[in-house]
């Protein structure tokens, strides 16, 4: 395989983050990556578990059965997604 098949946004130890999904943690190197990364840990996700995933498309979450409706889609589906703590630092004042 090719490093561009490998890459992080298609591994199943990535979460993206919830608002900026070029960016995402890896569960393996316990640290943000970006989606075009790569490493010797790639695993490819799958949706066969019997748990909730996280479809960063639709920003919503889903079922096994749902998650593979998605993804046959084409919408970018994970194990789950990534809130940043620092989130709150996002969040502007509307007053």
């Amino acid at each position: 395989m090719d490093r561009d098949s490998e890459r992080c946004s298609l591994c199943r130890n990535w979460r993206p983050h919830i608002f900026y999904p070029v960016l995402g943690y890896c569960t393996v190197k316990g640290r943000l990556t970006f989606d075009d990364d790569w490493c010797e840990s790639f695993m490819r996700i799958s949706y066969d578990e019997e748990r909730f995933y996280w479809c960063l498309t639709c920003r919503m979450r889903l079922t096994s059965q749902e998650a593979r409706e998605h993804a046959s889609k084409g919408h970018k589906v994970y194990l789950s997604g990534y809130i940043d703590p620092d989130v709150r630092e996002e969040i502007y004042d509307a007053f």
